[in-house]
């Protein structure tokens, strides 16, 4: 059997599930069995972004070992030139890159699909004990204290929460999106509910990728897309929702066209809201216009990623992957996500709406696009729609044509 033709492969399976869920599982152990240290966690995060990788090392494709050499030789030239280097930078590109590949090298429609069905197999039955018996689910999941544990909620923060979920598990000035879950905001297996909203979002994107003929499964998980964005109370999943409607009527054609120039885009957005939107708020017009002003603050150093993190670029994306990566690197990965080829209309349209999630995302949000526990589900079905079992499906095709008498 060649290697293109390769049945599924469980172990693939088991590293994206794996990905998706181990938050949760720290959480359960940290409430239930022992404290668990930050330390822990990095090290369970990046055993499965290097399980991810080591499995697609069986077969590396040229194009990751062009793009893992350029990272290797620009992350060296940066911890030689620059005061202070974020281990942290090198991790979130990574995640990235494993899943896609390998996605490529054991994936095809039939495992995207099932990794999706799987995950909502998951997340919509605790998202429904945590709406419907919030005690029981912080039985199990102390949310809040998990956090603190990280130190990513403070203790002045914590005292002000009349619950054990996380800080932003209700909004105070109410829901965004219906009022039929009360002022709750659900989070699932995510802990918190902005990444359940980007589930959401992701399940949506792939949901509406489908080809008609696959119309079931499209509806099954355009279900679970639209539960996790309420649940969640999730204001950006919704937004770029309305967005991912729009582009499925576009040409698969257009699909390069677009995504080309669409983070220049989105960064002149960004900077003119910035010089329109003075005031500060957490609408989403004055985070539009911080994350604006975030980038146009940036030094030339940062534009290049030889200046220290500053904790200032936390809800600007463009802002955190410039200082982080630095502009050269950034450039590169865009053009490498471009220049995938999508062998199917399905795979084009999927391919569209990440592109269009990914950029809307960094207007917002420093690093959550590169959130293992939503990142790896996302890039390893983009991965699973443009690699090789893709190309196996057109090889006959191609292989007619060239037979056929001219």
């Amino acid at each position: 059997m060649s290697r293109i033709a390769k049945p599924l492969h469980l172990p693939a399976l088991i590293i994206v599930i794996a990905a998706l869920t181990y938050t949760a599982a720290l959480c359960f152990a940290n409430t239930n069995v022992t404290s668990v240290s930050n330390g822990l966690i990095a090290i369970v995060d990046g055993a499965i972004v290097l399980g991810a990788l080591a499995l697609t090392m069986r077969a590396p494709r040229r194009g990751l070992w062009i793009i893992l050499l350029a990272l290797a030789v620009n992350f060296l030239l940066i911890a030689l030139l620059a005061d202070e280097f974020n281990l942290k930078a090198v991790r979130d590109p990574l995640v990235l890159l494993a899943f896609v590949a390998l996605g490529q090298r054991y994936g095809g429609q039939r495992m995207a699909a099932r990794a999706f069905v799987i995950a909502a197999a998951i997340v919509v039955p605790i998202a429904v004990i945590e709406l419907a018996a919030p005690a029981l689910y912080t039985q199990f999941f102390d949310v809040l204290r998990y956090y603190q544990g990280r130190g990513l909620v403070s203790a002045e923060q914590a005292q002000f929460q009349t619950s054990s979920f996380f800080v932003s598990g209700e909004r105070s000035d109410g829901r965004f999106l219906t009022a039929f879950f009360g002022s709750h905001r659900a989070s699932s297996i995510f802990l918190e509910p902005v990444s359940m909203g980007n589930f959401g979002a992701i399940v949506a994107a792939f949901a509406l990728s489908l080809d008609p003929r696959r119309w079931r499964l499209a509806v099954g998980l355009g279900a679970v897309a639209i539960f996790s964005i309420v649940a969640a109370d999730a204001r950006f999943a919704a937004i770029v929702l309305v967005l991912f409607v729009l582009a499925r009527f576009l040409p698969s054609a257009w699909t390069n066209f677009v995504l080309a120039p669409l983070p220049l885009v989105s960064v002149a957005i960004l900077l003119a809201m910035s010089a329109a939107i003075s005031e500060t708020g957490d609408t989403f017009a004055t985070r539009l216009s911080l994350s604006g002003r975030m980038l146009g603050e940036l030094e030339f150093e940062q534009l290049l990623g030889l200046a220290p993190y500053s904790a200032t670029a936390v809800d600007s994306g463009y802002a955190y992957a410039l200082i982080s990566f630095g502009l050269p690197t950034c450039i590169l990965l865009w053009a490498a996500f471009v220049a995938v080829p999508a062998q199917t209309k399905e795979a084009a349209r999927y391919k569209l709406m990440l592109g269009l999630y990914a950029c809307a995302l960094l207007c917002i949000s420093g690093s959550s696009l590169f959130a293992l526990k939503t990142a790896a589900l996302g890039w390893f079905a983009f991965g699973a729609l443009t690699g090789l079992q893709a190309a196996a499906r057109r090889a006959p095709a191609r292989q007619k044509m060239q037979a056929a008498p001219a």
